[in-house]
């Protein structure tokens, strides 16, 4: 990867080891040396002192900070970049001869919000602006030399070719729309441009990437269109609600009527307890969706977390004929939630996992912790602020959400299972963004979906 890197003529390029020796430079480097120094150009430059093309005396102090700090200050040079090796302590300088094409395009890579990549004519890559190589979370040590397939796969990097080809043969500018890159497992879309590179003879010698963002503008479309199926799924809900209040309460007015004429049956008098108490938790559940759906704030009150999974995950499983391990970590801060409505978030993801694994092998694995969420984890989501939450995390062997896109499940109405009405998640998705929390889903590895819910302990 190194050798990559080095003897690249695209950008002159020297080494220097960690004495401030120089150990390699490619044929643009030593013309530019030779030219600028009066050195014979067959001259070989390895083991001079960086210093010597400073005017420096080669006794001052040595870092790996200082060639790009000499190559800077040269006249009639532009600094593209400088890679450094932990390994070896070396450090390889790029750099070209002053021209103002290069000097604004850099300028530009600079300060643009859009990646910018430069792939060499086997798609290895050269150079990475510093916003590529920070979204990736990469070195330039670890990134610089290697293959484009690093961060894509079969499908994309295909993409790059026959943009690449086209580049070719036009010498143009060629768009190829949507372009996947993926970085540290985390999915990122950019609309991809690709213009055509050429070396000093006016051969094809690699390509320039343009990737741009367009998953903010994407984004605010999806919350829009989600926040006019959450007015629906509101207004719905709420007069389900108020329909089930005055159903319950003719219902529950029966039962105490019946528990009067029971006298003293025990059996029918305990039986009618039971109904009594399922149907007040019925009510009790109405009443908070109806509040819910008029856009009243969840009651919140502080909250053992432990116990409210301990003693819900049993009735939410009580069909489920499968595998379950439950791992709840202990001494957990209580948050301030309508444990009514949080059950009932929880509630709806575990049935799904249910629906994707109703079977004898499968597999459901519940485990909450709390845990510090940082900048860092909370991109892909805008709304989630950092701080401290309680993670409860909902994962099964499934065959995953696919068709269904991570961005799609939580709208109302949208289910690949029959006979459902793809509300369950909506309104897990809502009640949660209520409590200023959140709700993810990926595919993990090895298969299954991976559902976790954020629930703040902060106000």
């Amino acid at each position: 990867m190194r050798e990559k890197v080095l003897l690249n003529e695209r950008y002159c390029a020297v080494e220097i080891d960690k004495d401030g020796k120089i150990s390699g430079y490619n044929k643009n480097a030593q013309t530019v040396f030779s030219d600028l120094l009066n050195l014979k150009k067959t001259e070989d430059l390895k083991g001079a002192s960086i210093f010597k093309f400073s005017g420096l005396p080669e006794t001052n102090p040595y870092d790996s900070t200082v060639p790009e700090k000499i190559i800077s200050s040269m006249d009639n040079l532009t600094l593209v970049d400088s890679v450094f090796y932990k390994k070896t302590g070396s450090v390889i300088v790029r750099f070209v001869r002053d021209n103002q094409v290069f000097s604004s395009f850099f300028n530009l890579v600079k300060i643009s919000s859009s990646l910018y990549l430069e792939l060499d004519s086997e798609f290895n890559i050269i150079f990475g602006s510093e916003l590529f190589l920070e979204t990736a979370g990469a070195e330039k040590s670890e990134t610089y030399g290697a293959s484009i397939s690093v961060f894509t796969d079969k499908k994309n990097r295909a993409k790059i070719s026959s943009a690449a080809d086209l580049c070719k043969k036009n010498s143009g500018c060629v768009k190829t729309g949507e372009i996947q890159f993926n970085f540290n497992g985390v999915i990122f879309s950019y609309d991809l441009e690709v213009s055509a590179v050429n070396d000093r003879n006016g051969v094809f010698s690699g390509i320039i990437c343009h990737c741009s963002d367009r998953s903010i503008e994407k984004k605010c479309k999806m919350m829009s269109r989600t926040i006019r199926r959450m007015s629906a799924v509101a207004n719905f809900a709420g007069g389900i609600a108020h329909d089930y209040n005055n159903a319950l309460t003719a219902v529950l007015g029966n039962i105490s009527l019946a528990k009067m004429d029971a006298g003293k049956n025990s059996e029918l008098e305990e039986l009618l307890q039971d109904a009594e108490s399922a149907a007040m938790k019925i009510k009790n559940l109405t009443e908070r969706l109806g509040m819910f759906a008029r856009g009243m704030k969840p009651s919140r009150e502080k909250t053992d977390i432990k116990k409210l999974i301990e003693n819900s995950i049993p009735e939410m499983l009580c069909r489920y004929k499968g595998h379950l391990t439950v791992s709840i970590q202990d001494n957990m801060t209580c948050p301030e939630i309508d444990p009514v409505l949080i059950s009932e978030a929880i509630g709806h993801v575990v049935e799904n996992a249910v629906d994707a694994v109703d079977n004898p092998d499968g597999r459901i694995d519940v485990e909450v912790e709390e845990a510090e969420i940082n900048k860092q984890l909370i991109f892909r989501e805008t709304s989630l602020v950092s701080g401290r939450y309680i993670i409860i995390s909902v994962k099964d062997n499934g065959s995953g959400f696919e068709p269904l896109t991570s961005s799609e499940i939580f709208d109302p109405y949208v289910t690949a299972k029959d006979g459902r009405e793809g509300l369950g998640l909506a309104l897990a998705y809502t009640i949660l963004k209520r409590h200023r929390g959140f709700i993810s889903v990926e595919n993990p590895e090895g298969g299954g979906t991976l559902f976790k819910i954020y629930l703040p302990l902060f106000q």
